[in-house]
């Protein structure tokens, strides 16, 4: 019976956790902790509705989009996030790594993403074109920059965009776009400006801190942001006045 039991912990040791390949095209379903961690290997499109559930890891192994034109929920919990990130981080730190190609919200009427980790993109973390979006209590880190929104209708709160190698959010709505709300966040230690309002967007902050980035705001021509309760501080400069 001893025996038993030692080859039993033996041969434990060589099985493997649970994995889901993912080789391309269109997903759709649920993504649960069983079949996590989820391995991409090819640029994947939601064309229909997907939903992530707490404690599911996204692992790129190759320089892949994640692009959604239907309905994305990815809800983790506080002590049980869903990460976005990639099977190789070496050369990050000089960004020849491979990186992948960050989340895509392509004309979709309904996303929503709560307590998740975006890193190591190549490209922005988030892009959000012409979607409601809602955005509550996640990261996005040690990607190429954090946040790209153009004429959307989103709103964040409890955000954290950290330790990107470029801007930490850029807004360009249009001249005729729907506000951007942002409550409740802090843009730190971006190589690029926390904040860039692009000509035209119209970005509503309240309660935030812009800090150590190379510039606290930009403001573009004709974008007026309404500033609520913004700390900003230990910037390369807190504010610039410019075209975007």
């Amino acid at each position: 019976m001893r025996g038993f039991l030692l080859l039993v912990l033996f041969l434990g040791n060589f099985i493997s956790p649970a994995q889901t390949i993912i080789s391309g095209g269109n997903v759709s379903g649920v993504w649960n902790q069983e079949g996590s961690p989820y391995l991409i290997q090819n640029d994947i499109s939601i064309v229909s509705s997907l939903i992530i559930e707490p404690g599911v890891d996204v692992v790129f192994e190759n320089y892949s989009l994640f692009q959604v034109f239907g309905t994305l929920t990815a809800n983790g919990q506080i002590n049980d996030s869903i990460t976005f990130t990639v099977s190789d981080t070496s050369g990050f730190y000089n960004m020849t790594h491979n990186g992948w190609g960050g989340v895509e919200i392509i004309d979709s009427s309904s996303i929503e993403m709560k307590y998740c980790i975006i890193e190591y993109s190549t490209a922005s973390g988030i892009s959000i074109f012409e979607s409601n979006t809602v955005f509550q209590d996640n990261q996005i880190r040690f990607c190429a920059s954090g946040m790209f929104v153009v004429n959307a209708s989103c709103s964040f709160e409890r955000i954290d965009i950290n330790n990107n190698f470029g801007n930490g959010i850029y807004l360009h709505s249009g001249y005729y776009g729907n506000p951007i709300i942002i409550s409740d966040f802090i843009v730190r230690n971006n190589q690029g400006i926390g904040i860039l309002c692009g000509d035209g967007s119209h970005l509503i902050a309240d309660n935030g801190i812009l800090s150590q980035n190379i510039h606290g705001i930009e403001i573009g021509y004709e974008s007026g942001p309404q500033l609520i309760n913004i700390e900003i501080k230990n910037n390369g400069s807190a504010v610039i006045n410019g075209e975007a």
